[in-house]
């Protein structure tokens, strides 16, 4: 019965893990064509676990938080909603900064895909509802490092 016990002890924390920290916080900003600024603290995922893991079993994010993938190179690219609790907003984003897509309000659970359509550098998600609450758009710039200044 012991064996039993930790068992399930064992497949509890295999199913449900802690999500993966990813170290500081950096900013990012988003400019809008009609000239607004918005700043973002963001983690970013780099390794291969980390752009795995994601956003993955987060119970909760600020409305000033996201999280960055930086794909490394630029490629076509799917997402999915698996394992994820918050319902979030997918920006699919150029080489230069550009939002070339945004997959708006993804459901939590759903298995997608939710596809780039093109070749991406990165892409940032936001809690859902962002995007349209700050007006942001495709054809819209995100400001980080990892993009070429315009």
């Amino acid at each position: 019965m012991r064996a039993f016990a930790v068992l399930a002890v064992l497949l509890a924390a295999c199913t449900s893990p802690k999500p993966l920290s990813f170290g500081e916080r950096q900013p990012l900003s988003i400019v809008t064509a009609a000239g607004t600024t918005d700043q973002f603290s963001v983690e970013v995922a780099t390794t291969p676990k980390q752009l795995w893991t994601g956003l993955r079993w987060r119970r909760e994010m600020a409305p000033d938080q996201g999280m960055l993938f930086d794909l490394g190179v630029k490629q076509t690219t799917y997402f999915t909603m698996s394992n994820t609790i918050l319902p979030l907003d997918m920006l699919f984003i150029d080489s230069d900064g550009k939002i070339l897509k945004i997959e708006a309000k993804t459901k939590p659970g759903k298995a997608g895909p939710f596809n780039s359509d093109y070749a991406v550098l990165g892409v940032l998600e936001l809690n859902a509802g962002t995007t349209e609450r700050l007006g942001i758009h495709v054809g819209d710039y995100v400001r980080h490092p990892m993009f070429k200044a315009r």
